[in-house]
């Protein structure tokens, strides 16, 4: 008897395990040319790409988020409450010049396969320019330039961390139950340049005003993601001043055209790289 219970626990702890295992879907676009399209947590489309940079076009990009710790793993989100008075935020970076809120019009439309979709660019940065798990992104739209969140979630082995704030409306999670997605990102294009864009459907933000603030809440590295964080800050970044380019349809599959997406010349200020 004793045998056939030390069998079963064996069984049901091996079990256990895979099923964990299985819960996060990676979704690898570390490899030239990978996209991928899939639904989020929250219902809603979204595409994850690569990106190789190559200047193209002439405006600037600007950081709005620093996303940095020295654990294995790391969240944060932007608001113009970082900055003030030295305050720091989760693992966001402490200077507002490269933290601060955005607002929905500044978020470039981008077509692909005939639908619309807010971008957001990805500079991350790992020793010997390894590869990290992206494992949530979350969207909320409101009035307010310095959001504080209400409830935070923390990462677990299986599941993402999910945070929450009082009077923000939520239009998008990537990650949520049994919706688990380990984004696996290059950080080999080096400082300054995109390692992977994620496109957000555009009909999340249906009824938003253009002067509304969005804030994106990520987090990175492991748990419960496979790809720990090891070295500076990851930054999220947006495209200014030149027309969003048209994007190859998405598919499931690794595809070769992504990397003509120009990643506009830099004018761009000072690099905050630690």
């Amino acid at each position: 008897m004793n045998a056939l219970k030390r069998l079963l626990t064996f069984m049901a702890v091996v079990l256990a395990m895979t099923q964990t295992a299985a819960r996060a879907e990676v979704l690898d676009v570390s490899i030239p040319g990978a996209q991928f399209t899939r639904t989020g947590a929250s219902n809603d489309q979204f595409v994850v790409s690569y990106d190789f940079s190559q200047p193209a076009g002439t405006g600037y990009i600007d950081p709005f988020l620093q996303v940095k710790t020295n654990e294995t793993f790391e969240r944060a989100y932007n608001t113009d409450a970082i900055g003030v008075n030295g305050t720091k935020v989760l693992d966001a970076g402490d200077t507002s010049n490269y933290n601060h809120s955005i607002t929905l019009g500044q978020i470039p439309i981008v077509s692909i396969g005939g639908f619309r979709y807010r971008e957001f660019a990805l500079d991350a940065n790992q020793q010997f320019d390894g590869p990290i798990s992206l494992t949530q992104v979350q969207l909320f739209v409101s009035t307010d330039p310095g959001a504080t969140y209400s409830n935070l979630t923390e990462a677990s082995g299986s599941q993402a961390a999910v945070i929450s704030f009082s009077g923000l409306t939520q239009v998008f999670q990537m990650s949520g139950g049994s919706t688990q997605y380990d984004v696996h990102i290059d950080s080999g294009h080096g400082s300054g340049t995109a390692d992977m864009f994620i496109y957000v459907a555009d009909n999340v933000f249906n009824g938003q005003a253009d002067s509304s603030k969005v804030t994106l809440f990520s987090q990175f590295g492991n748990p419960p993601g496979t790809l720990g964080a090891n070295d500076g800050f990851e930054e999220w970044k947006l495209r200014t001043g030149v027309a969003a380019p048209a994007v190859p349809e998405p598919s499931t599959l690794a595809i070769a055209g992504l990397g003509a997406l120009g990643f506009a010349g830099y004018g761009l200020r000072r690099r905050l790289k630690k």
